[in-house]
């Protein structure tokens, strides 16, 4: 069954840059992908420039377009598909062109981020497929885990699930139509985030990272903003991994 991305793109200048970055790199990876774009148009002019560029490749469609917003724009179009239009098995990838908005914060840490990310759902995605195949119903990279209390633990009840740092992952058609929208403030940016993914009833996370041997951290992550990324070397003594995907995409130019 071919993947179906769905992508969302803050289009202001630097957003468009990564956009079109990016579809380059899931078109390498994932070749046979079906890319579904929602848009919110920053700069008007970027924007404009971007959907005409988009309308030149073959597997991209523009579903969604505001002059602001946030990345529910395009989640909602997921949800919506992913009750009408997809069958229950088909594998869905979520990204979006992080760091476009908050390219302020942290300048030299987001751009590794973000190649991480790519990493693991574009360069490895088919770890992501035969994770799901496997019964787990997300994939992502850094998933944010928060211990229970102690009793539970000793019951045999797993970390709850709050989000993969980023909002990169991989999912089932099956598994967001079982996902209830209702009470979520989604003129919030970081609901889209903190309020989607984690609604999967019984959700059974994977984290990539065990692919290259690191721990999700107990409620924290590598890529953590709140607490100054203090964690963030230790992902970046693995940066070696990452040169594989970087020699694929050098072999390309």
């Amino acid at each position: 069954m071919k993947p179906v991305v769905y992508y969302h793109i803050f289009a202001n200048s630097l957003g468009c840059t990564i956009a079109k970055e990016q579809i380059a790199k899931i078109n390498r990876f994932i070749p046979d992908a079906t890319i579904r774009c929602g848009i919110v148009a920053a700069d008007a002019e970027s924007a404009g420039r971007l959907v005409t560029h988009l309308g030149s490749v073959p597997n991209v469609e523009v579903i969604a377009e505001a002059n602001d917003g946030n990345e529910w724009l395009t989640l909602k179009r997921v949800h919506d598909d992913c009750l009408g239009r997809w069958s229950s098995k088909q594998p869905i990838l979520y990204c979006h062109t992080k760091g476009a908005y908050s390219s302020h914060l942290q300048a030299d840490i987001i751009p590794l981020w973000r190649e991480w990310m790519e990493y693991f759902v574009f360069f490895r995605y088919k770890d992501a497929i035969q994770t799901l195949e496997k019964g787990y119903t997300a994939y992502g990279f850094d998933a944010w885990l928060n211990p229970r209390r102690t009793l539970l633990r000793c019951l045999g009840f797993r970390p709850r699930f709050f989000i993969y740092s980023g909002n990169y992952w991989w999912t089932t058609a099956r598994a967001i139509r079982r996902i209830r929208l209702d009470g979520i403030d989604m003129s919030q940016r970081h609901s889209a985030e903190s309020e989607f993914l984690r609604r999967i009833p019984r959700i059974r996370p994977f984290d990539a990272l065990r692919l290259i041997g690191l721990p999700s951290i107990p409620g924290g992550a590598y890529t953590n903003y709140n607490d100054g990324f203090r964690h963030f070397h230790t992902l970046a003594e693995k940066n070696s991994v990452l040169e594989e995907m970087r020699s694929a995409l050098r072999a390309v130019c």
